[in-house]
């Protein structure tokens, strides 16, 4: 991507994988049917992921790809749109409450958008803005607690306030991975130990608890180091797009409050294309050729910083 391939090859890759799932789903095939959870042993019903295997993965794919439409490519009105629907359509069918709280997130960037960027209509936005919001408040809550609950990621998230089990397991684990680390605060207990130290089995549900238990701050540091060079880069690009890159981090912060990210490939591509598109506002530094055997030779403007 950095000497030239196409950014929309990738973000159309993923939006026919997304769609892919729909598809699936649609004429009966669904790869989660199967799947049961460690902590419970009980089947889960009511949720889909199509293709993907994990109905989590499916929500957060088209979050992923949709904040990757607006933050890349310029245009591509069509796509950017189609994405931003599956972001609610995942979440109907997966009934992720890690969607749900992507499709918030996605939302809301997209209902300020125009307060910040479209200064002819931003007075008559307002306005139309305070009418809406005014009716969500007095019938939106009325319409969630009647309608609401029919969707199954706002009947999940109810359900916390209820004290629904799998969220009492994973606050467990902030707790029980919070002491591991202040047990061992700089270089942790060794790459996927979360699940042995704790005795539990099963990984903490948060990349920020995983991290500083598996690697201490050393490796919380270098992953979150990304992020760092992301916005400090950031600010050097374009209004508009500075806005969707800011956003894009936000959504992926907020997901790793739930998820490990760490090893997720679809993460690691998204953090990789963010990286190169803030690096094109930078300065070349020395380029460094590195030989990878049996792969091939490539040059790279970038890796001094890495190193």
């Amino acid at each position: 991507v950095q000497n030239g391939a196409s950014k929309k090859f990738i973000i159309y890759a993923g939006a026919v994988a997304i769609l892919s799932s729909f598809i699936a789903n649609l004429y009966g095939f669904e790869a989660f049917n199967e799947y049961s959870t460690m902590e419970t042993g009980l089947f889960l019903t009511g949720r889909a992921s199509g293709l993907m295997g994990n109905p989590n993965y499916l929500a957060i794919a088209a979050g992923t790809f949709a904040f990757l439409s607006l933050a890349l490519l310029k245009g591509h009105t069509k796509l950017k749109m189609v994405l931003s629907a599956s972001c609610f359509y995942a979440v109907i069918l997966s009934a992720s409450r890690k969607g749900l709280a992507g499709l918030m997130i996605l939302v809301v960037l997209i209902l300020l958008y125009p307060l910040f960027y479209m200064p002819k209509f931003r007075k008559k936005y307002v306005v139309a803005l305070t009418v809406v919001a005014i009716g969500l408040a007095i019938f939106g809550v009325g319409w969630i607690v009647s309608y609401g609950v029919n969707l199954d990621a706002i009947e999940r998230t109810l359900a916390i306030s209820r004290g629904e089990r799998s969220f009492e397991y994973r606050i467990d684990y902030i707790k029980m991975g919070w002491d591991l680390f202040l047990a061992n605060p700089v270089l942790g207990y060794g790459l996927d130990s979360f699940r042995v130290v704790s005795g539990t089995g099963q990984y903490s549900h948060n990349n920020f608890i995983e991290l500083l238990v598996n690697g201490g701050l050393i490796f919380f540091l270098l992953f979150y180091a990304h992020y760092f060079v992301i916005i400090k880069n950031a600010w050097a690009l374009l209004a508009p797009k500075r806005y969707w890159v800011f956003g894009f981090s936000v959504f992926l912060l907020a997901q790793d409050m739930a998820m490990i990210s760490y090893q997720s490939r679809a993460i690691v591509l998204a953090l990789i294309l963010l990286l190169v598109e803030c690096r094109k506002t930078q300065k070349k530094g020395l380029t460094v050729t590195v030989s990878t055997s049996g792969i091939g030779t490539f040059k790279s403007n970038y890796l001094p910083e890495i190193l």
